[in-house]
């Protein structure tokens, strides 16, 4: 215990290669190794605070937040203030939510683009379509009188 009246423990640990195990500070050789030590200050009687648990939309909240994401995927603050006070939820809240639509959306289109890729790629390697096979585009021209 410090002057302050905090609880003070020295946990570190002294790496011995030769033998492949680690030794707690102060176990065998009674040093110190400053540079392998971490220093804890711990209160005495003190908890930490508990996470919030996560909050749920509803039904009713994901269909405007949707509708407004089919508007814009990245709306000013003064929409998101609007939507958060008809929405009953934080700024913040409706911002995360765009974020994480936005990474949805981002996620989905580079899996279809893979897929896309892969599926070009085993139809060509199977001989279905060749160059030659491949339309091409043909301009065509009225022919006058």
């Amino acid at each position: 215990m410090n002057a302050g009246g905090q609880h003070i423990s020295e946990i570190g640990y002294s790496s011995n290669t030769r033998s492949g195990h680690r030794s707690s500070v102060g176990s065998n050789d009674g040093v110190l190794h400053r540079s392998y030590a971490q220093i804890v200050i711990k209160e005495p009687n003190t908890t930490e605070p508990k996470k919030a648990k996560r909050k749920r939309i509803t039904p009713e909240q994901l269909k405007e937040l949707t509708a407004v994401f089919e508007k814009t995927d990245t709306p000013t603050h003064d929409i998101r203030e609007d939507l958060s006070k008809k929405l009953s939820m934080t700024n913040r809240e409706v911002q995360v939510w765009f974020q994480n639509r936005r990474a949805k959306y981002n996620r989905l289109r580079i899996e279809q683009q893979r897929q896309m890729r892969t599926n070009a790629a085993i139809i060509y390697s199977a001989g279905i379509i060749t160059r030659a096979a491949v339309p091409i585009a043909v301009p065509v021209t009225a022919s006058g009188p």
